[in-house]
């Protein structure tokens, strides 16, 4: 069949999918092809990740009401993907091959959404689930560029924090992502309350509770001193639905 070729950059990493043109005929594919995709497209590089993405010859009429994703490690640097219906999971595919090859390099994910305003300040909302940190990003949105929603690649030097744009995330506006890594200003960890306040966070465990999810740290102890050099920028923030949290963050 005829082969359609993507080589994306995440991060650092050039990955090339390869699927049969057919893949179009899914609307949902269409719309993760040309929304997606394009927008991390590089030239032609050095490739360090290949996907393959099975074609719909491989597809039964059971399988189409019953997906069934198979993620298979081929050989090296090669996978295979072979569930057509299921892009959003084709995004978390990539998730964990990403996790997997920046983790050694000293990369940590944050398990948050992440916003930057027009003067290139950016900001973190990082937390356990449920907290809000998706509210707070669509809150920001009409003030701000998105960097990632779910899982964001991270990398602190010093003590400074940088994250890397990814859309883990398929309802995120690809559109509204920023292309290239920023400094951390701030990061928050929302909290649900009737009353709007942002205070400093200066106790260490509130400072660990802002990095909820951190995947293959090579160390605790390690990741331990690396979130205590981020209290500096650490802040809770207490909000509501109702409260309009962009005039107190931005200022």
């Amino acid at each position: 069949m005829d082969k359609i070729v993507y080589l994306i950059k995440v991060v650092d990493l050039v990955i090339e999918i390869s699927f049969d043109r057919e893949i179009l005929l899914f609307d949902s594919w269409n719309q993760f092809v040309n929304d997606y995709l394009e927008a991390f497209l590089v030239s032609k590089q050095k490739i360090d990740i290949s996907i393959l993405v099975d074609g719909p010859t491989r597809k039964t009429h059971k399988k189409l009401f019953s997906p069934a994703p198979s993620f298979k490690h081929i050989i090296g640097n090669k996978y295979r993907f072979s569930n057509l219906l299921s892009p959003s999971l084709f995004l978390h595919f990539i998730l964990d091959i990403v996790m997997r090859y920046q983790s050694k390099k000293g990369f940590i994910f944050l398990h948050g959404s992440g916003c930057i305003d027009p003067r290139g300040r950016c900001y973190l909302f990082i937390g356990k689930s449920g907290v809000g940190k998706s509210t707070c990003l669509k809150k920001m949105s009409l003030s701000t560029k998105a960097i990632g929603e779910d899982s964001i690649p991270s990398k602190i030097i010093g003590s400074r924090i940088y994250v890397y744009p990814f859309p883990a995330n398929i309802k995120l506006q690809i559109k509204s992502i920023v292309n290239k890594p920023y400094v951390v200003t701030k990061i928050f960890s929302p909290r649900k309350s009737l009353e709007l306040r942002m205070e400093k966070s200066t106790h260490i465990a509130q400072t660990i509770e802002l990095v909820d999810a951190v995947v293959k740290s090579k160390s605790i102890k390690s990741t331990f001193i690396k979130i205590s050099k981020l209290r500096n920028i650490s802040y809770t923030l207490s909000h509501s639905l109702a409260h309009r949290i962009d005039n107190l963050i931005l200022n």
